[in-house]
């Protein structure tokens, strides 16, 4: 009767032994994730779902989520920073080179709306410069920020070289729990969202390629050059009898095999990347310029001028004689049309019966 009872019993005894592992195990899941701080919890959140949804992954998300831990991460050094003279000038200095890449963004947007200099339109300049600001500022903060991440190898490196001597010693690096994990983490989601980045902007980074390779073509050329100048005095030191074919092997193998920078100039040949080019106008960018056709019709243009205009058409007087004139069609992309055409005032019709005379 005691072995009936005792095989009755283990049952119920292997059920509760599972449900306290159970238990003890989810108390100390709870446990490590309360240890966690804000930043943490976000990467913890864009691990799962890169994990468990990897074929449907809501990238815009991730990447927001990252992004928000990074920075939740790194204002208390930014502030650190800014708190030093040495550091503020490097931000100051880093700012000043985003607000100059804004200002030059701003002109040229400008000038593919309306087809004349920012100069001329000084408002509808100022108005670009305010929209593009906020977004060259913040992105280029959050880029620096993920490029930061390539060097965490060595944050790693000096975290456990520093772990032998107690806690505070690693307490002087990084401010939450689990540092290396951390680390590791951030590391590999900087690199998924850098490459999500590269993937989005794929037109932007081909023609900066296109344009880098053409920068470099000239010194390639030249080294190329130099090293067969150098060569040509060992080519020429042969017998009467080899010398023919020695030069022809040369000119088969140039045939069939092409060179480096024949496989460049394919690669780079602009129609071949004009045809291949998709164009894709992200959404900001179609609001910015949206609102600077408004503004400048609506704010910049004049309804009255010197010059002879039509009812219904804006200008603005570009010098004293020529005048851009804006017009509402809907036939446009954003509703306007811009055309630089003379201007035709009493001044100038005076200037000219002068002249003739």
């Amino acid at each position: 009767m005691e072995k009936l009872t005792n095989l009755f019993k283990q049952p119920i005894s292997i059920i509760a032994r599972l449900k306290s592992i159970l238990s003890r195990v989810n108390s100390k899941i709870l446990h490590c994730i309360g240890r966690l701080n804000l930043a943490q919890k976000l990467y913890l959140v864009a691990i799962l779902m890169i994990t468990f949804t990897f074929s449907d992954v809501e990238w815009g998300f991730v990447c927001t989520l990252v992004l928000i831990g990074i920075g939740l991460e790194f204002w208390p050094r930014f502030t650190l920073m800014w708190h030093s003279l040495l550091g503020k000038s490097c931000l100051l200095f880093f700012y000043a080179i985003i607000a100059n890449f804004s200002l030059a963004s701003a002109a040229s947007t400008i000038n593919d709306i309306t087809g004349v200099g920012a100069q001329h339109l000084p408002y509808s300049h100022n108005f670009a410069i305010l929209l593009y600001l906020p977004i060259w500022l913040i992105g280029f903060t959050f880029l620096a920020l993920l490029i930061i991440q390539l060097l965490s190898p060595f944050y790693i490196t000096a975290i456990l070289l520093l772990k032998p001597f107690g806690l505070r010693a690693v307490k002087t690096i990084t401010q939450s729990n689990f540092p290396v994990l951390t680390t590791i983490a951030r590391m590999g989601l900087s690199l998924a969202v850098l490459s999500q980045l590269v993937l989005y902007n794929e037109d932007d980074f081909m023609s900066f390629s296109q344009k880098l390779n053409q920068s470099i073509k000239p010194f390639v050329k030249a080294l190329s050059s130099n090293n067969s100048g150098q060569l040509a005095p060992e080519i020429t030191i042969v017998s009467n009898n080899n010398t023919e074919n020695r030069q022809q092997e040369p000119q088969d193998n140039h045939r069939t095999q092409p060179s480096l920078s024949d496989g460049v100039a394919q690669l780079t040949a602009p129609d071949e990347l004009n045809e291949v080019k998709v164009h894709r106008t992200p959404y900001y960018q179609r609001f910015v310029m949206h609102s600077l056709n408004v503004f400048i019709y609506a704010l910049e243009a004049d309804s009255s001028s010197r010059c002879k205009i039509a009812e219904g058409v804006r200008v603005v007087e570009i010098n004293y004689y020529e005048m851009l004139e804006i017009t509402a069609d809907s036939r446009e992309e954003f509703g306007y049309h811009y055309e630089v055409k003379a201007c035709q005032s009493m001044g100038v019709l005076s200037i000219k019966s002068n002249s003739l005379h």
